[in-house]
């Protein structure tokens, strides 16, 4: 046998290395385990929400502690309109999560479930496939270790995906004793009897589970013998209907005692109200009679009507009514309003029920639409229509800033306004605007139809006061230009009179060397001539005048050279000068008519120093 002996850095080395390799297939297998959960999220962001269900479904079979596939599977089942089991499966997201960290999403989802709780999935829902057998294994080993919130829900997905089976719903109330929920699991045993389940073990359980529960049956006093009242009961969030029994009245059975109730009633030609009711005891039968306040029906009918023209829409107690000329409707004679609508939006018209029969005319109502021509632009409009049987709408509008400028007058005129919304009838039409004043224009409004009308805008009062800013800005503009212009004309005509002289002393340097030329040959010939005193005199004078001309011929050429630089400055210089004052031109204020105030802001100032003087 070999003994090896390790130095303690080597056996420190050795427990690092089998330390990295165990985190190592410990993280591995975290990351296989995540991998389905994964998969489930990226289903659910594509809203797929019958694979989100199966894989997360996966995920909690191969990771039965994971918390994310209850969130994937309630956000899906709540998508697909499964709003009881989507809830369910919340509590268990709660349960497996065993924290009170905050979680966004889940505590959006539960918001949404809450208002639209014991809401019924639609019957073509599409459903997952899963293993209800696997499922209900689920139930039974949640139930035995106590997990009840996982055991509920599990047994809702049963239920939902075998909903005609009876075992279904055994397991539904098997899980509800677990959470000491006594009335769910009535309900659940009732359901599973419903369906064919004979178990006699279910029958004492029920037995049992009634005994702790209560009823409430209610009476309704104050209210026709042909009224029908609606009554619902308000118990620990859940919103229970009164049911009918055997002798036709209204009861709440298997209520859950000591617990705090609210008694809702309403229905047709009754008066809303909340009734607070004291908690139950257990095994209770309790009778109660409650007086409701009567405010009467009233049948709402159309007298004439052209479904091509506009819809009507009946807002009642009990809700948004079409109302047509065939189809009548009889509501609680309280606040109501009728709505007609087109292409050229809503009309609301007050109601004021008196008697039994109310007879309203759309076509009164009917909303036109009115094109104004001729607003000014950053005018605010009221329209004030009065139509037939004292019909009254009256609209606010605002008029857009853009518009076309009048060159004469210095108005902006805003393009043609339409107005929706508006009724048959006189319309009064008042304009105002910060400068210009107000005015007033009427139009005859034919209903349900396009109208057009004209506004003079010239006979406001402060469009003479527009003008004149107008004028006094068109002049200060026109100098403005001029002045910003000014260098680069300056500059360019320096440039252009500096080429002309240029060309002069060219010209001139030109000749100049011409005649020192000519000299010089006259003096060459002569120099080759006779030795006489005059020849020498004249040679001496061609000498001089050679000097001169060609002393004249390098001043005018330096002098050319010098201008011709002068006039590349001017030139050069003329290009930026000109786009720098275009930029400065394009970058001025435009003509607003708003400038017309501040004229006479200034007016006024000067007005009260010469006063002052």
């Amino acid at each position: 046998m070999v003994v090896v002996n390790f130095s303690r850095p080597t056996l420190w080395l050795l427990a690092c290395l089998l330390g990295t390799a165990t985190w190592g297939a410990q993280g591995t297998a975290q990351a296989a385990d995540d991998k389905p959960a994964q998969r489930a999220e990226q289903h659910l962001a594509k809203e797929e929400w019958t694979l989100a269900i199966e894989v997360a479904d996966s995920a909690q079979t191969q990771s039965p502690t994971a918390s994310r596939p209850f969130l994937v599977k309630a956000l899906a089942y709540e998508q697909l309109g499964h709003v009881e089991v989507a809830a369910a499966l919340l509590d268990a997201y709660d349960e497996a999560r065993g924290d009170k960290r905050p979680d966004s999403r889940r505590a959006e989802a539960r918001d949404r479930l809450h208002q639209a709780a014991k809401a019924a999935a639609p019957p073509d829902s599409p459903k997952p496939i899963l293993d209800t057998e696997l499922l209900a294994t689920r139930v039974g080993e949640a139930t035995g270790s106590g997990q009840c919130a996982l055991a509920r829900a599990t047994a809702l997905e049963v239920a939902t995906l075998e909903p005609n089976q009876a075992d279904s719903y055994r397991l539904v109330g098997n899980a509800a004793r677990c959470a000491d929920q006594k009335r769910a699991a009535v309900a659940a045993y009732r359901r599973y009897q419903a369906l064919g389940g004979t178990d006699s073990r279910v029958e004492m359980l029920l037995s049992n589970l009634s005994s702790a529960l209560a009823s409430l049956t209610v009476t309704v006093v104050g209210v026709p013998e042909d009224a029908e009242p609606t009554l619902h009961l308000e118990l620990q969030g859940e919103r229970i209907p009164a049911a009918l029994n055997d002798a036709g009245g209204l009861y709440f059975p298997d209520l859950t005692a000591a617990q705090e109730m609210t008694l809702h009633i309403g229905g047709r030609g009754i008066e809303p109200a909340q009734h607070p009711v004291a908690g139950l005891s257990p095994g209770e039968r309790r009778m109660q009679e409650l007086t409701a306040d009567w405010i009467g029906v009233v049948r709402v009918e159309l007298t004439r009507h052209d479904p091509k023209m506009a819809s009507v829409m009946l807002n009642a107690p009990e809700g948004a009514l079409q109302l047509t000329l065939d189809e009548p409707q009889t509501v609680t004679a309280a606040e109501l309003s009728a709505v007609v609508s087109n292409e050229f939006g809503s009309v609301t018209a007050e109601l004021w029920p008196e008697g039994d029969v109310l007879r309203f005319d759309p076509m009164i109502w009917t909303p036109s639409q009115l094109t104004v021509v001729g607003l000014p632009a950053d005018s605010g409009v009221r329209i004030f229509m009065e139509g037939a049987e004292g019909a009254f709408v009256e609209e606010t509008y605002e008029v857009p800033a853009a518009g076309d400028l009048d060159e004469e007058r210095g108005v902006i005129v805003a393009p043609p306004q339409k107005f929706d919304g508006l009724i048959g009838g006189n319309a009064g039409i008042f304009i105002t605007h910060p400068v210009l004043g107000s005015g007033t224009a009427g139009a005859a409004l034919e209903a349900g139809s396009v109208n057009a009308t004209t506004y003079r805008w010239d006979t406001m009062s402060g469009v003479d006061r527009v003008q004149g800013a107008w004028d006094r800005w068109k002049a200060a503009d026109r100098l403005y230009r001029q002045n910003e212009r000014m260098p680069a004309w300056l500059s360019l005509g320096i440039g252009i009179g500096s080429a002309i002289a240029a060309g002069a002393l060219w010209a001139g340097a030109i000749v100049q060397g011409n005649e020192a030329s000519d000299l010089k040959y006259r003096a060459q010939e002569l120099t080759g001539g006779s030795e006489s005193t005059t020849a020498s005199d004249v040679l001496q004078g061609l000498q001089t005048e050679h000097t001169q001309a060609i002393a004249a011929h390098r001043g005018l050429l330096a002098a050319a050279i010098a201008t011709s630089s002068t006039t590349l400055v001017g030139v050069g210089l003329s290009f930026p000068l000109r786009s720098r004052a275009r930029q400065r031109i394009k970058s001025r204020p435009r003509w607003e008519m708003s400038l017309a105030l501040e004229d006479a802001t200034a007016e006024g100032a000067d007005a009260a120093k010469e006063e002052e003087k």
